[in-house]
């Protein structure tokens, strides 16, 4: 099993940090961060397994660059510099957060990078059903829609996410999740056609930050109107897809909800409606969507370089590339709107 470096030890690391911890054998774990401890004080690493640069790392573990993967937890600013880095140190494979935006040009430059984009709700249950459900029948999507609600006012109020205390917009933290899941359902290669962008400011007492409240995006993608939407302000918290489609059919995938200390408040359920009348209701106990991503991703890189290692690959560099198409859309809307 490979060495896992972690770099950025806030909500995200921890995130990735308490996965491996769930893994049976687990696996070696480093982490890196500035600060001089981890910033989530969950976060416990072993003595002499944190350190403020990935070299400072791989020469106190004696590592080869062979048996690391550097897993990157920090804002998307700091995607790039983490990346050069682990590439100048012979480290070949990442692991990166959503989302990391790029193009062929990427691929080009790090031609033997192997990179695996976090993605964790494509390996949800909930998605896994509804998609196969929709693909099973043939369904044919008129509108699609995808929530992502909570109250993120004292994460935000912190500086979860942000980097030198500005706070990415709103679109970069749920809606990625909403876009790569959308593109596991319908396909990745539909014409895709902005029609409607707002985005609003968190505004909580003496606390306003421009772009970070509120996000909803409606796009025709292909011939399905898809609409995500993202609540910072929420009261309550919403997850959930609905797939109205032809003939009357209705499909709804709700994830499981969770209190700040990973506990679960809500099972995940799905649920098939036809000509108003439900056929189908199934809830599940257990939905680790991050866990098995994870363990998804390091199985992949112990393949070695087999006929199935270079196909997974190929598939992970066409998400990647498909999701950022979609991805840089949005962003360079978003900005122009400013």
């Amino acid at each position: 099993m490979k060495t896992i470096i972690i770099v950025g030890t806030g909500k995200a690391g921890y995130l990735h940090w308490n996965s491996y911890r769930k893994m049976k054998p687990v696996p070696t774990l480093y982490t890196v961060d500035t600060r001089d401890t981890p910033r989530n004080p969950h976060i416990t690493p072993e003595p002499g397994h944190f350190h403020h640069t990935i070299a400072d790392t791989m020469a106190a573990g004696r590592l080869s660059p062979d048996d690391v993967v550097v897993d990157i937890c920090t804002p998307c600013s700091c995607f790039l510099t983490v990346i050069a880095d682990s590439y100048a140190l012979g480290i070949r494979r990442i692991i990166v957060e959503k989302p990391f935006v790029t193009d062929e040009s990427f691929f080009r430059t790090y031609p033997d990078l192997d990179i695996f984009m976090i993605h964790n709700y494509a390996f949800s249950k909930i998605t896994q059903h509804v998609a196969a459900f929709y693909q099973h029948n043939r369904l044919k999507a008129k509108n699609i829609r995808v929530v992502f609600d909570k109250n993120r006012i004292l994460d935000s109020r912190a500086g979860r996410g942000g980097s030198d205390g500005v706070l990415v917009p709103n679109m970069e933290v749920e809606i990625p999740h909403s876009i790569y899941m959308v593109q596991h359902i319908l396909g990745r290669n539909l014409p895709i056609r902005l029609m409607r962008l707002v985005e609003r400011p968190m505004v909580a007492e003496e606390l306003v930050i421009p772009r970070h409240g509120y996000c909803s995006i409606t796009s025709m993608i292909g011939n399905t109107e898809v609409v995500y939407e993202s609540n910072f302000m929420s009261p309550e918290i919403h997850k959930f897809i609905e797939i109205q489609c032809d003939d009357n059919w209705l499909i709804k995938g709700q994830w499981a909800t969770y209190s700040p200390d990973l506990q679960l408040l809500t099972k995940a359920c799905v649920s098939v409606w036809h000509c108003g009348e439900e056929v189908k209701y199934e809830t599940f106990d257990v939905d680790d969507n991050f866990l098995t991503c994870l363990q998804t991703a390091l199985r992949h890189f112990e393949l070695d370089h087999s006929a199935e290692w270079h196909s997974e690959c190929e598939a992970y560099q066409e998400l990647i590339l498909a999701f950022s198409r979609e991805m840089k859309l949005y962003l360079d809307a978003g900005e122009k709107q400013q």
